[in-house]
């Protein structure tokens, strides 16, 4: 998903439980949607140069996460 013209993450993500590293960078990402947060697994998350001007309190809830 890097480098495209995503304005938002696919709710479809949350069914890849097993996710452990996503690309999102340089998009036009403004928001994320709650049902992102169930990736229990995700341990790297890049959304740099995206529009995002504020994190949810539920990324707390992606407690395997090691980078942002």
């Amino acid at each position: 998903f890097h480098d495209n013209l995503l304005e938002e993450l696919p709710k479809e993500l949350s069914a890849l439980t097993k996710l452990k590293k996503f690309n999102g960078s340089h998009n036009h990402i403004t928001k994320i949607h709650k049902s992102f947060y169930n990736l229990e697994n995700l341990k790297h998350l890049d959304l740099s140069h995206n529009n995002i001007s504020e994190l949810s309190p539920s990324i707390g809830d992606l407690i395997m996460l090691q980078s942002l």
